[in-house]
């Protein structure tokens, strides 16, 4: 049960690399700035990175990680949480990284885990059963959040356009885990393509469970 009184922040960031030592600089102080607790970086493109990396990005704020290595500079994913966490176990899929984590504060325990799915279709339905099997083994509070790669409906596509298969295969997953998407304030849309007219869409969000 969460303490009337603990604000937990969080936060989900396809960041498109951080190879460059500036851009890792610039996502550290946002998470420090903006007083983070946990965080899932999608499409980070690091392979095996170093604890001093990984110190590059989360500062003394976000001092524990568990990573998804990119593969052929594709890729990628990292968790981070503050030291308010206890980590009591951690799992790491083909398109996601899990963690079982402890709040100290509260003595609330729940599962965090951050997506990055694929745009192939094949590919998408076998991340959809990954993620069902971790609900299957982890059960009780789970927050999801990530970079889909896919939308709910065609409204959530500024073209309209979107195929119908995929959206029915992520309506199906979210149903299936029981899961409930948090609406998006202030804006319609979280990615763009860089165009005259540029396309964009909804595809990153949280999914949260009942609990």
């Amino acid at each position: 049960m969460l303490l009337p009184n603990v604000v937990m922040k969080f936060t989900t960031w396809n960041v498109r690399s951080l190879n460059d030592s500036i851009k890792r600089c610039l996502v550290r102080d946002f998470l420090s700035r903006s007083a983070i607790d946990i965080v899932g970086l999608q499409e980070s493109k690091l392979s095996n990175p170093s604890s001093r990396k990984l110190r590059s990005i989360g500062g003394k704020k976000l001092p524990h990680w568990c990573h998804l290595d990119s593969t052929e500079y594709r890729g990628g994913v990292l968790v981070g949480w503050s030291d308010s966490f206890s980590l009591i176990h951690s799992h790491v899929s083909i398109f996601s990284v899990l963690v079982f984590l402890h709040h100290k504060p509260s003595n609330w325990r729940f599962t965090s885990t951050s997506v990055y799915a694929p745009t192939d279709r094949d590919d998408g339905d076998v991340c959809w059963w990954e993620l069902n099997r971790v609900r299957d083994i982890f059960s009780g509070p789970w927050v999801l959040c990530g970079d889909f790669n896919t939308t709910l409906s065609s409204d959530e596509r500024s073209d309209r356009n979107g195929s119908l298969r995929d959206i029915n295969s992520f309506r199906d997953f979210i149903s299936s885990a029981s899961l409930i998407d948090l609406p998006l304030s202030g804006r319609s849309f979280t990615w763009s393509k860089k165009r005259l007219v540029p396309s964009m869409a909804r595809l990153d969000m949280y999914l949260v469970c009942v609990e």
